[in-house]
């Protein structure tokens, strides 16, 4: 072999190294390639949290990522390429959750992907009469006051399972009251009704057939599954009558026409909704301090855990 025959075939040796060295070094160094828009981008991640966080099966792309445990509650995979991802969520006995979530450069895209159980079984009834509304009496939700169609009142204690003729004692329910500013935004809009969440510095208002949440906090203290301050959760087909946030989740009750329904408040390519009840002209109370969701429908009051 020549000098010349040498020298050639160095540099062709050297073009190759460098040519199959260089998208390893890019790799490691955190960079993809992008079909979509056909360049390299820094490379993000996901973070999946189903609730509730264990025995769930994630999914994506169609193919199975990890199922949660005691131990490992939650699906976080880094070095991904940008672009969107079909995020799939099962876990037995709870409705199927999914959605299309975009990974960014350089970020975390992080969900906490909501499961609302499957309702198989009816509700357990605790009382049968003529009540057409019912509410809670006392701020320790001890009591629940019920009226009948001529607005006679009896009150049902939550802790004795019986109905009672008078309370003994305790201070009756005090519900928060609406700032002069929020009463007027409320108003400006037309609402209806609203459900007001002074801790999490938020509302919820409808008009018509329509529910919208509105974020009270700063800019920085928004959900990390927005950056808008009002939001249109649910389009019912029926007049609205009640919303009420689910506790400890970021998800809310919608209660129209014959039936309950829940609807989460991640609006990232969707809003999974999921029937809870279905009856004649339902209304919902919720009491997180006992566990438990009342139902009142056709005069029977009705209830069910809260999980």
């Amino acid at each position: 072999m020549t000098r010349q025959q040498r020298r050639l075939l160095f540099w062709i040796s050297t073009f190759i190294f460098f040519i199959g060295v260089t998208p390893l070094l890019l790799y490691s160094f955190g960079y993809r390639f992008s079909f979509e828009k056909f360049t390299l981008l820094r490379a993000g991640g996901i973070s999946i949290r189903p609730v509730p966080v264990t025995g769930a099966q994630i999914f994506i792309d169609g193919k199975l990522m990890h199922e949660t445990s005691f131990l490992s509650r939650r699906l976080f995979l880094q070095g991904l390429t940008p672009r969107p991802y079909h995020i799939q969520v099962y876990k037995e006995g709870f409705y199927p959750w999914e959605k299309v979530l975009r990974v960014y450069p350089e970020r975390v895209t992080e969900v906490h992907a909501f499961l609302a159980e499957e309702i198989i079984s009816p509700p357990t009834t605790l009382l049968e009469g003529t009540y057409k509304s019912f509410s809670f009496f006392d701020n320790n939700e001890a009591y629940i006051q019920l009226a009948d169609n001529k607005n006679k009142k009896i009150y049902y204690s939550i802790g004795n399972a019986e109905l009672v003729q008078e309370i003994p004692g305790g201070q009756q329910l005090i519900l928060p009251v609406l700032p002069n500013d929020l009463s007027t935004k409320l108003s400006a809009r037309g609402a209806k009704g609203s459900s007001y969440d002074p801790q999490g510095e938020r509302i919820l208002w409808w008009k018509g057939n329509q529910v919208w949440i509105m974020w009270l906090a700063s800019d920085a203290a928004l959900p990390l599954y927005t950056e808008e301050r009002e939001a249109l959760v649910y389009t019912a087909d029926t007049q609205i009558r009640d919303a009420q946030f689910y506790p400890r989740q970021e998800a809310v009750f919608i209660t129209s026409g014959d039936s309950i329904v829940i609807a989460e408040l991640d609006g990232r390519s969707k809003r999974n909704e999921y029937n809870f009840y279905a009856g004649t002209e339902p209304q919902l109370l919720i009491s997180p301090q006992n566990d438990v969701f009342f139902i009142l429908d056709k005069g029977i009051l009705m209830t069910r855990p809260i999980l």
